[in-house]
């Protein structure tokens, strides 16, 4: 898209003299308009004396010539004529032309990439001409900041700057070409935010008003942006047509600032029929042209499109150098957006060699440059909004479609919940908004790669911009050369160490020979059989394997043992596992379709070999992804599975437990944080839930199903938890926030009173701490389930850990719950455990699930809560009776 950097016009009580030449470059070459003449313009203001006048006009007009030219070269003398004229028109307080030098700086340092610098010298010029209530160049200055705004990223300021404040006063004052030039910018941000209709009506405006007013350039750059929009809206014929006209227009003009947009677009067309070779020629004119004008952002952004190019033809060996390069200009060029396309498809290259890790790393920089983008969008309306996050989900899909397929779902999601415009807060376990979840997290050794990128990135910046700054003055004093040779030789030396480091980043990648999941070796099957036997042959084992291209289930009953399997790669396997969870997650979608898909391929192989062993319970021993289903959840088109089968997962730990008689009478121990702490939201429903479960000896009110103890908020501490699980009670009961974090036991924690956290470490040392517990319960936020960097084996490790500590069994969630059905899932669960008649914990979870679906279980105010999002997230781990 071209951008419109719009030259300024003396006030008009200053134009006697050149008012009909002015007139007709305004007509004829808008690009030198207001510049005609302009040694004229000091004579009748100055007290100074004409020759400054002079002098300080022709630096002015000499710098917008050169700027007229839009090669780099062109661009850096201009800059240092415009800072010569910045000093004499300083000097004799020529406060006009001073005005007209800062502004026509800004121009030649943004087209350089010197953002910060370009934004100086634009506000020092709108100061000016406020002061001077000189309102044509007043609205020059305005939308040439909007046009720098948008460049950054920043549109809210872009389009406050371009629709609110420059736009309105070129109207007001007549000035035509000058409101043409800042609709065109308008037309680009829009394009930005994805609004495309509104970006087209605003190109097409110019394009009839410019013809009819005679002005080439806008012609020419109207068509080209058309083009552009014509070919986001898939319209090649269209497109094609526009550019080729608009490459006419302006060719003959000499126009070459617009000429790479056009070309790059062309390209773009040629690509997306599959025309790569000509899309590669037509890339290469448009790098040439974008290097001949110096502007660093259009020059990044094919070099980016060139990578792409590159990646799907099959040599993405080829396009890293081209990303790596563009990336180093987009920093300089201070352009977020573009370097998140940049990274985005540094991501794609990645993935096509097989380097996933470093695939997600990259991709997940995309997405935070992404967010921080829409934080700029936060003022705009909901629509233009969401046009801005749907002209960007691609890249979000392509980001969790790659963690999908390392079976990284916890993560997946997080970038899918992004995508969301509203999050469903009111089903969670808070009566407030749940922290939003503004950014892609990483993971430890993801924050290492990040803090190298973002070093080597910021000092390559800055040895840039010294250079560019040096570079551009017409002459250097003895201690500025000295300054210029070490900024050359240190932007040779970053650029180089720059892309060794990103090269050592990409070494530490070892996913690129990633192995498929072991087939787990199913030992003492004999002895497995008899646990089975003593459970009276109500229970099979099934042991689930996900290899690349089939499941396989291996079936243990007390009789026999055997093996199924169904054909299904396993990355298909894991994107409808997750597609699952999403449906899960949303109480107003409806899981039934994806569920039977599951159903089939995981249960239906066994379907007869569960009813001929009469079976009642499936203990589910689960390989990769599948640890983060709900089996319960799963339907086979007239039923969950819950409604046929009790469903308990079945780990390694669980073996030596599994036939230990159940305690008859439960007492239990309940603490609970209602209170929010930093990082973590209020539970305001956790008292009531605790009430209804435990009766606390010490307290006279009546209620709770089981007798017991109740600690709150300050008074969960450690010692007292511990001191309290001396007392031998069978069931401890927590509603707090638990964080899981595989691999790190420091930041593996349970949530107490005060703020203080019980961590995993800390678990670990202390005594058998749940020693005789017959169950522990975890009744908040995703207390299974682990977040970066996981693949599905923390939940089983975490029913390992706990059932390490001495519990013989542990009730946790898979997702996020909600709170008041939980208080009401909770309390209908253990009543359904004592009885009477007294039932295994399995069965009273079973029971409680089918009360949910059945809608037998209700709030008090009449609230059913059939979705499973309500009830499928508790999964039960270890012995079962």
């Amino acid at each position: 898209m071209l951008r419109g950097w719009a030259g300024v016009m003396p006030r008009q009580d200053r134009l006697s003299l050149v008012k009909r030449k002015a007139e007709f470059a305004r007509q004829t070459r808008p690009f030198l308009f207001a510049f005609v003449l302009a040694s004229a313009l000091y004579a009748q203001n100055s007290s100074s004396g004409a020759r400054t006048s002079f002098t300080t006009a022709q630096l002015i007009s000499d710098a917008r010539e050169l700027v007229a030219k839009g090669n780099r070269m062109a661009l850096t003398k201009a800059a240092a004529k415009s800072r010569q004229a910045i000093v004499e028109a300083s000097s004799t307080f020529d406060r006009s032309n001073l005005a007209l030098a800062e502004n026509e700086l800004g121009i030649c340092l943004d087209r350089l990439g010197q953002a910060k610098e370009a934004l100086e010298a634009y506000s020092a010029a709108l100061s000016i001409w406020t002061e001077l209530d000189d309102q044509f160049n007043e609205a020059t200055a305005l939308s040439n900041i909007g046009v720098l705004y948008e460049a950054k990223g920043d549109y809210q300021k872009a389009l406050d700057y371009l629709l609110n404040r420059a736009l309105p006063i070129r109207r007001r004052v007549g000035d035509i070409s000058g409101e043409l030039y800042t609709m065109t910018s308008l037309g680009t941000v829009y394009t930005d935010l994805g609004d495309y209709q509104t970006a087209q009506r605003y190109y097409r405006e110019v394009l009839d008003r410019s013809k009819a007013q005679g002005i080439q350039e806008l012609t020419g750059a109207a068509q080209a942006n058309l083009g552009f929009v014509a070919f986001l809206g898939r319209d090649d014929k269209t497109a094609t047509e526009y550019l080729n006209n608009a490459l006419i227009i302006l060719r003959k003009l000499d126009f070459l600032r617009a000429q790479p947009y056009a070309l790059n677009t062309l390209a773009k067309v040629y690509a997306a029929e599959d025309k790569n070779g000509d899309a590669t020629r037509q890339f290469t004119t448009a790098l040439q042209a974008a290097r001949a004008t110096g502007d660093k952002k259009i020059e990044v952004v094919v070099l980016n499109n060139m990578a792409q190019v590159q990646i799907n033809t099959g040599a993405s060996f080829r396009a890293i150098p081209l990303i790596l390069e563009a990336l180093i200009l987009a920093r300089s060029a201070d352009g977020r957006e573009i370097e998140g396309r940049c990274l985005a498809t540094l991501m794609l290259a990645y993935k096509a060699q097989r380097k996933f890790e470093l695939a997600a790393f990259y991709g997940k920089q995309a997405i935070n440059i992404n967010q921080e983008l829409r934080m700029s969008t936060s003022g705009l309306d909901r629509s233009t909004q969401r046009l801005f996050l749907l002209s960007k989900e691609d890249q979000y899909r392509s980001l969790a479609d790659l963690l999908i397929q390392r079976g990284r779902l916890a993560e997946a999601e997080q970038v899918l919940r992004l995508l969301k415009e509203e999050e469903f807060s009111d089903y969670l376990r808070s009566s407030e908004v749940a922290p939003t979840v503004d950014h892609a997290a990483m993971t430890a050794r993801e924050e290492e790669w990040h803090r190298q990128y973002e070093e080597i990135a910021s000092r390559v910046t800055a040895i840039g911009v010294e250079y560019d700054t040096l570079a551009a003055k017409p002459s250097r004093n003895a201690e500025e050369e000295t300054r210029y040779q070490r900024a050359f030789d240190g932007v040779t030396v970053a650029n180089r160490e720059f892309q060794s480091t990103l090269g050592k980043i990409a070494k530490e990648d070892t996913s690129i020979e990633a192995g498929t999941e072991r087939i787990r070796k199913i030992e003492d099957s004999e002895t497995l059989k008899g646990t089975l036997a003593a459970f009276g042959g109500r229970a099979a084992i099934l042991y689930t394997i996900v290899l690349p291209d089939k499941y396989r289930v291996i079936v243990i009953t007390p009789a026999v043992q055997v093996a199924r399997e169904f054909p299904v790669k396993a990355i298909d396997l894991n994107r409808k596992v997750a597609a699952f969870r999403l449906a899960l997650a949303d109480p107003s979608t409806n899981p039934k379709p994806i569920a039977m898909e599951l159903y089939r391929i995981l249960v239906k192989p066994v379907e007869s070999d569960l009813k001929g062993a009469r079976v009642t319970t499936i203990m589910w021993s689960l390989d990769g992804v599948l640890r983060y289903l709900p089996m319960s959840a799963l339907f086979d088109g007239e039923h969950y599975l819950v409604q046929k089968y009790a469903n308990v997962v079945f780990t390694p730990a669980s073996r030596d437990s599994l036939k230990d008689p159940p305690s008859i009478t439960w007492d239990a121990l309940g603490f609970g944080v209602s209170q929010s702490a930093p990082g973590f939201y209020a539970l305001p429903n956790v008292p009531a839930e605790l009430r209804a479960i435990i009766h606390d000896k010490e307290d006279a009110a009546p209620g709770g199903v089981l007798s017991g103890r109740v600690f709150l908020n300050a008074d969960f501490t450690e010692a007292r938890l511990v001191k309290e699980l001396q007392g031998k009670y069978q069931v401890l009961h927590i509603a707090s926030h638990f964080r899981f974090d595989p691999g790190n036991q420091d930041n593996s924690f349970l949530l107490l009173g005060n703020a203080e956290k019980l961590t995993v470490a800390d678990v670990k040392v202390l005594p058998y701490l749940f020693r005789d517990v017959d169950l522990l319960t975890l009744s908040a936020c995703s207390t299974a389930v682990g977040a970066l960097g996981a693949d599905g084996r923390e939940v089983e490790g975490f029913g390992v850990l706990v059932q390490r500590a001495g519990a013989r069994a542990v009730l946790a969630t898979l997702w996020d719950v909600a709170d008041v059905s939980t208080a009401i899932f909770m309390a209908r669960f253990y009543q359904g455990r004592v009885g009477p008649p007294v039932t295994s914990k399995a069965e009273a979870l079973q029971q409680t699930q089918i009360a949910f679906i059945e809608q037998s279980a209700r709030s008090p105010s009449g609230k059913t809560f059939e979705h499973p999002f309500y009830w499928a997230p508790f999964i039960l781990t270890g012995n079962w009776l």
